[in-house]
């Protein structure tokens, strides 16, 4: 996967499963966060990014890497939006089903309030939305202005990101 060769090249692996390979990119991404590594954590946001875009997970698989990054990566990184809004255009008919309705009642609370949030700001123009929205982290004022796309706001108190 072409999308994927940068973070082979890192990783100097090879992995063929989705959500274990997206795992492993949020937990890296959270050791940047943690270890003040900012230069590290955009280049592994930049690579999570693109991938996340490339696939489909199945519901379980989605609830697992939902859980473990609203767990441990800070609410205001537009790796969880992105997360949610991937979820939003993701889901349809195809997981109307028992099991991924149950296994939907394991997402945080915070997750599904973003979902209903960006459902309520998205009924009009869905897709000139998303593509508008940049989910990656700039590294000054001046690399964000140039980028031309709409960028998160977090607000605490709400607990989602607005694009703006």
């Amino acid at each position: 996967m072409e999308n994927n060769s940068a973070w082979e090249r890192i990783t100097e692996t090879e992995c063929n499963d989705p959500f274990v390979t997206s795992l492993i990119m949020a937990k890296t991404y959270s050791f940047g966060n943690r270890f003040v590594a900012p230069a590290f954590r955009r280049a592994i946001n930049d690579i999570l990014v693109r991938y996340v875009s490339t696939f489909t997970l199945i519901p379980m698989d989605i609830v697992q890497l939902t859980c473990w990054v609203f767990e441990h990566i800070p609410s205001d990184r537009p790796l969880l939006q992105l997360l949610v809004n991937q979820f939003c255009e993701d889901w349809d008919d195809y997981y109307d089903e028992e099991e991924n309705y149950d296994a939907l009642k394991l997402l945080p609370q915070a997750f599904t309030i973003r979902v209903l949030k960006r459902h309520s700001h998205s009924k009009i123009n869905r897709e000139a939305e998303a593509s508008k929205c940049c989910f990656y982290e700039h590294a000054s004022d001046e690399e964000k202005a140039s980028c031309g796309k709409s960028h998160m706001v977090y607000k605490a108190h709400e607990g989602y990101g607005y694009f703006q």
